[in-house]
């Protein structure tokens, strides 16, 4: 039998390790949000406080997770932040009161800054020469297929267990699912076992490797803070997606409706990320990006005109292929507007900003569904951000065409010289 190549073994470490940072604790996490609020008596807006906490404690930390990520090794790094993480998730079945999902909230966000935005990219990065964005957008939609298939099974648990014992066990999960893979699998690099990336290159190409702009000639140009709002705002619309449970118990779905609306949700995550990935490919970025938020604002009006079960079961599909844009569509955007030159530092810098948002979103929804006593004065908050990230996205790419020749004509400059 032939042996699996080390990369791919890679490929499966990171899909293990999305699954335990973000398609169990965080996909599924609405499951959680109705019996939760019942069984504690506490709104469904200060227990999406969790949520915030959680993603504004990631996008705080990830400039120091990248610094810890570096000096310690993708191995004990990450062996750290799935300890971190599972334990966060299943101490909470010990709850008693708001402020424990709180407390687990700032560590789930310190775990979430290496799983959720560090791991993936780091080690494909690193691993791969070619066939990156195929292994990524592998990687990346694992979550989505594992909350799919997991969601069920959650809201099953929750209803024949209660949600105590659910919380146990997905903890338990998360940590038997990654551990093995962190502790005898994951190396940051090929170099440190002797061996090379997949596909790895002679030579030829490298050259325009590091072209384009750095941060601080970034900073000076209007089309950064466009992609710094962008990133923002589908961060907000995607914190929905820990709502959509909730929400669809408020028009009279059953919990396995619910959750059967949800896996739709990121069944459409995961076609999105495999999607519209291709569509970045085929048609590029300039029109990938709008089709996705285009058919995410689609899924939010749906949603909100509550047309039945299966309208409802698209609308979900719709808002799935919409949230998967917050992962797929800045890399592409930094690439063609910024170059590679400084890439990783530009795109976390825009990764700040879309765990932010999700961070604010989270509670903003929560309250303002509140304040209705509903969700549909949300949902129209929802679908007029969604249409602005549109039009910021059209503004962001138009003023980037006069960035990009600055710095593509610089390095054809700098060719010819070499030549």
């Amino acid at each position: 039998m032939t042996p699996i190549p080390y990369p791919f073994k890679i490929v499966l470490a990171c899909c293990a390790l999305i699954i335990t940072g973000l398609g169990i604790p965080v996909n599924c996490a609405g499951l959680f949000y109705s019996p939760v609020s019942k069984s504690l008596a506490i709104s469904i807006g200060q227990l999406g406080v969790y949520i915030t906490v959680q993603y504004a404690i990631a996008g705080l930390f990830l400039p120091l997770a990248g610094k810890l990520f570096q000096k310690f090794s993708a191995r004990a790094s990450l062996t750290w932040a799935v300890i971190i993480d599972s334990a966060a998730f299943g101490m909470l079945c010990f709850a008693q009161g708001i402020w424990t999902f709180y407390i687990a909230g700032i560590f789930l966000g310190i775990g979430s800054a290496f799983l959720i935005y560090l791991a993936i990219p780091d080690l494909i990065t690193n691993w791969f020469d070619k066939k990156t964005g195929l292994a990524m957008g592998i990687s990346f939609s694992a979550a989505g297929i594992a909350s799919a298939i997991a969601s069920p099974a959650i809201a099953w648990s929750i209803t024949q267990f209660g949600w105590r014992p659910t919380y146990g066990f997905c903890g338990l999960l998360m940590a038997f699912m990654s551990l093995p893979f962190t502790l005898l699998i994951i190396r940051s690099a090929p170099e440190e076992i002797g061996l090379k990336p997949y596909g790895a290159r002679t030579g030829k190409n490298i050259a325009n490797a590091n072209s384009g702009l750095d941060l601080n000639q970034a900073l000076k140009t209007g089309s950064l803070y466009c992609i710094f709002i962008f990133a923002g705002i589908i961060g907000i619309t995607s914190a929905f997606l820990f709502h959509l449970p909730a929400c669809m118990s408020q028009y009279g779905y059953g919990d396995m409706q619910a959750a059967a609306i949800l896996s739709a949700a990121v069944i459409g995550i995961t076609c999105g990320k495999l999607g519209i990935g291709w569509l970045n490919d085929l048609l590029g970025v300039k029109w990938a990006a709008p089709i996705g938020v285009g058919l995410g604002l689609l899924g939010i009006i749906l949603i909100y005109l509550n047309l039945g079960y299966m309208p409802s079961v698209a609308a979900g599909l719709c808002y799935g292929i919409g949230f998967s844009c917050t992962v797929l569509e800045p890399p592409p955007m930094v690439r063609k507007i910024f170059g590679m030159a400084d890439y990783s530092v530009i795109y976390a810098c825009i990764m700040t900003f879309s765990a932010l948002g999700c961070a604010f979103g989270a509670s903003l929804i929560g309250f303002v569904r509140d304040l209705g006593n509903n969700y549909c004065g949300a949902l129209i908050m929802l679908a007029v951000l969604q249409a602005f990230a549109i039009l910021i996205f059209a503004i962001a790419m138009i003023a980037g065409i006069s960035v990009r020749k600055l710095w593509a004509q610089e390095n054809q400059d700098i060719s010819g010289r070499n030549e």
